[in-house]
């Protein structure tokens, strides 16, 4: 009870209790706990996806009464949008303003309008389905990572000692590595987007082309963007080392629940790391945050081009 207290007023000390007008999204009060909106949303979500029009737009008038009374909800991306603001807080609207002064004057560019044909025509689906997943991965075992997910929203500092729920272990260690994945997989939009920035066509890097870049393997997809702060945020959590073991189930927890070791290097024949089990989901939390942040991003940039996002 005191920790909820404690992350209570902290939110309302940041202002994260309200939402944060960010990329000019409406905001407005919420309603409701997080995990029945995540299965209301995800309705919504997998509606849309089936391009069952009718049905998806009932899901989001329910979202509405739901959660939303006070400023119903326009689309689906706004639900999103909405939905992970309140979910992750402050660190999210970090990533997001970072993102943000590093591309506002890139996405209104001839160049990047060409990026986003290619995207909506190409990459916009495809990304949704990942998307997905990791968000349906996330909500299976968040009794596990509920009480860090708030305080880190808060902007709480995560304690060494704190004690954290180790019921879902057997699921949560291998959440990582699957993150990590799906992070390499979508960080191809950041790439593209980045040589836009640095007066390129979107397919064209320094060195390589984008078929070529594609092909790298994805702990090595980040270096094309890491000269620019802002974009670099957004994949800073990325430990290459436990995303092997977490990838491959290769992590254990002590009998206590309280430490979890794995083995580095390939195939898991390196030496042995440790770490609490606490620190472990702070990981995959920031892991997790970090993917929500690029998928706003192009909620944030596909919205006003009028061009498919990532649904």
């Amino acid at each position: 009870m005191q920790q909820l207290k404690e992350i209570t007023e902290a939110r309302e000390a940041s202002g994260t209790i309200e939402w944060r007008d960010i990329g000019n999204w409406p905001h407005g009060a919420r309603a409701g706990n997080i995990t029945g909106e995540w299965e209301d949303l995800r309705r919504a979500w997998l509606l849309t996806r089936r391009g069952q029009k009718p049905l998806a737009k009932g899901a989001l008038q329910h979202g509405t009464k739901s959660y939303y009374s006070e400023e119903p909800l326009a689309s689906l991306a706004d639900w999103l949008f909405r939905f992970n603001q309140f979910l992750c807080g402050q660190p999210l609207a970090d990533l997001l303003t970072a993102a943000s002064d590093e591309l506002k004057g890139v996405v209104v560019t001839p160049q990047y309008a060409t990026f986003l044909n290619h995207y909506e025509a190409n990459m916009a689906h495809a990304r949704g389905r990942v998307y997905l997943d990791i968000y349906n991965s996330f909500f299976a075992v968040y009794g596990d990572f509920q009480q860090l997910t708030m305080r880190l929203g808060a902007g709480l500092p995560i304690d060494g000692d704190l004690e954290v729920s180790s019921a879902q272990f057997e699921r949560t260690k291998m959440f990582y590595g699957n993150a990590f994945e799906a992070l390499g997989t979508l960080a191809d939009f950041l790439a593209f987007s980045n040589n836009v920035k640095m007066g390129r066509a979107w397919d064209t890097f320094e060195q390589l082309t984008a078929s070529t870049y594609l092909k790298l393997d994805k702990s090595s997809r980040f270096t094309a963007f890491a000269a620019t702060p802002g974009l670099a945020a957004l994949c800073a959590e990325a430990d290459n080392q436990l995303r092997n073991a977490s990838h491959h189930g290769g992590i254990e927890i002590d009998a206590g629940g309280k430490v979890v070791s794995y083995r580095a290097g390939k195939g898991g024949q390196g030496d042995t790391n440790s770490m609490t089990y606490t620190e472990y989901l702070r990981k995959c939390i920031v892991l997790f945050v970090q993917i929500v942040s690029i998928h706003m991003v192009e909620l944030v940039v596909c919205q006003p081009a009028s061009k498919r996002d990532p649904a």
